[in-house]
């Protein structure tokens, strides 16, 4: 079979699907442009990570319940309903008044979006074999990218032209007809009889991935709260424990400990969580590179960031060709895999300042291409290995796992960043820069803009203290005498009483200023690529990890044949 026919209705059902897979793409793109007009409008600025992360949590812990609901309720009301819940926090938050209920409809708004996460899969898998879906999940990779693009460029125009409402005004008129269509053209599915929803696995899954979601979006630099993050971890871990009980003791759980045992999903579940840790980040740092390493322009970066999704979605429309026209995965799956350890190991041996900004363009377009052939593999391979009537929450399950690890190793990668900086910035600082010009930034990084800052300032008390020390100050004169920085001229013609004049005296700390300004730039640049290459190593061996869990996947024929009903 080389050929994807579909009838009329599959073909506007998956229109359909495609368009929603779009929005809830569409909607932290979207929403990230003009969060910060948004934050000042309801003063939620204390408040600003969590008008994302709301959005996240209720996403991540949503794919799993709707998954297991898909398995009892009919699909079609499942993905109705959900689109109508996304519709609904949607349009809620439109007109949310105050912070505190814009964070409850963005709640809202993420489970709907959930729930159309998770049956996309579901209803590929029930209406088509396990070999065109490779096709189909091509498409939904596709409409993901677009999304990413279409999400910067409108979400620009409408914080330059409109207000922040109207991001959310952009998603729910094609979301409305997306509802319409499919109500009139979506085909019924019956669901497995005999099933029953967990509801207790789906309230303890609630309970731990909260906390572990906000713990993951946790920074060292809001300061200290122990109280706060011990309450958190306990919650996690009693909940963690109470999820584990109440799962062994359901007979049709939420998440299935017994799908694990099969070693295409026990591999393919684990796969999908280091894919899901390396792809967000390996994307985010090569722009943060060229702009923070290289003093690039934010046009440079999103060029980059175009590449990357352009070539993604390139990947997809090939990995999907190809697997319908050979049947096997798993060859598939270890090229890109390898592929992409491969880059991320050279980002961690050769990123540096020397880095022309074409080959950051290939980086950027050979992770695009890897990433789009290898992140729709893992639950296809994992749905084509469970009975058909197990496919949702199968599917769910990896892509939970997936999700997860893209919010975890986003989260690990940022704290191994910062880590890395404040251990490399002191390593390399001139110990003399630390100690006369420096000091209140010598024990850890700081930012380039607030280390120039410092320097002016502490140039500008040098001044003031060689004044003082013309003047006769013993103190001064013993303060120039220490300080390393001082011309030695200069020095020589102070503390020996010669005349020197203003002009003389100022040209030569415009000449030191220059100088330690320049010595500045390159110890900041420096840092920042040895933080980089820190983090792309330890991505690469998350890279690693998945090569050798998809080596452990065993290669199944893919079925010819879709859902039995």
């Amino acid at each position: 079979m080389d050929k994807l026919e579909l009838s009329g209705e599959k073909r506007l059902t998956v229109f359909g699907l495609l368009i929603g897979c779009f929005l809830i793409s569409l909607d932290p793109n979207l929403v990230g442009i003009v969060t910060p007009e948004l934050a000042t409008d309801l003063r939620a600025t204390s408040l600003y990570g969590w008008i994302a992360g709301a959005y996240l949590i209720a996403l991540t812990v949503g794919v799993p319940i709707v998954g297991k609901a898909v398995e009892v309720y009919s699909v079609r009301k499942i993905y109705l309903g959900s689109m109508v819940v996304f519709l609904i926090g949607t349009a809620l938050c439109a007109v949310a008044p105050d912070v505190q209920t814009f964070l409850a409809f963005r709640v809202v708004q993420g489970l709907g979006a959930g729930g159309i996460f998770s049956t996309n899969f579901a209803v590929a898998a029930v209406l088509f074999s396990p070999r065109v879906q490779g096709v189909i999940m091509s498409y939904f990779n596709i409409a993901s990218g677009l999304a990413m693009v279409a999400g910067a460029v409108v979400g620009g125009m409408l914080a330059d032209f409109t207000t922040w409402r109207a991001a959310f005004w952009a998603n729910f008129v094609p979301g409305l007809f997306t509802l319409v269509l499919l109500y009139f053209k979506m085909p019924e599915v019956p669901s497995k009889g005999g099933s029953r929803m967990d509801f207790k696995g789906a309230l303890t899954l609630l309970g731990w991935c909260t906390p572990l979601m906000i713990l993951c979006s946790w920074s060292p630099e809001e300061g200290d709260a122990s109280l706060y993050l011990g309450g958190l971890l306990s919650l996690l871990v009693v909940s963690l424990a109470a999820f584990v009980m109440v799962e062994s003791r359901q007979s049709e759980p939420l998440l299935d400990p017994k799908l694990l045992k099969h070693p295409v999903s026990r591999w393919g579940a684990l796969a999908a969580w280091t894919v899901g840790a390396f792809t967000t980040s390996s994307m985010v740092y090569v722009p943060l590179f060229a702009v923070e390493g290289q003093d690039l322009s934010a046009t440079y970066s999103s060029a980059l960031l175009v590449c990357q999704t352009v070539f993604a979605i390139g990947g997809s429309v090939v990995g999907g060709r190809l697997l319908l026209k050979f049947g096997k995965y798993k060859p598939m799956m270890l090229a890109s895999s390898f592929s992409c350890t491969a880059i991320l190991l050279w980002l961690g041996e050769r990123l540096g300042l020397q880095t022309p900004f074409w080959e950051l363009l290939l980086i950027m377009a050979g992770l695009g291409l890897s990433f789009g052939i290898l992140m729709p593999l893992y639950p296809l391979a994992v749905q084509n290995s469970v009975e058909p009537d197990r496919v949702a929450s199968a599917s769910s399950a990896v892509q939970f796992f997936q999700m997860l690890g893209s919010s975890m190793g986003a989260a690990l990668t940022g704290l191994l960043l910062s880590v890395s900086l404040n251990a490399s910035f002191p390593a390399l600082v001139n110990p003399h820069v630390k100690q006369h010009l420096l000091a209140e930034h010598h024990e850890g990084y700081a930012e380039k803009d607030s280390l120039q800052d410092q320097l002016k300032a502490n140039i500008e008390n040098l001044r003031e203290a060689l004044k003082e020390a013309r003047e006769g100050n013993s103190h001064a004169e013993q303060d120039i005498r220490d300080n390393p920085f001082v011309p030695e001229r200069v020095r020589e013609m102070v503390l020996s009483g010669q005349p020197i004049g203003d002009q003389e005296l100022q040209r030569e700390l415009e000449e030191l200023a220059a100088d330690l300004e320049q010595l500045i730039d390159d110890v900041v640049d420096d840092t920042i690529i040895a933080a980089l290459q820190i983090v792309y190593r330890a991505l690469a061996a998350l890279g690693l990890l998945t090569f050798i869990f998809t080596l452990l996947i065993p290669s199944l024929p893919l079925r010819d044949k879709t859902h039995p009903s």
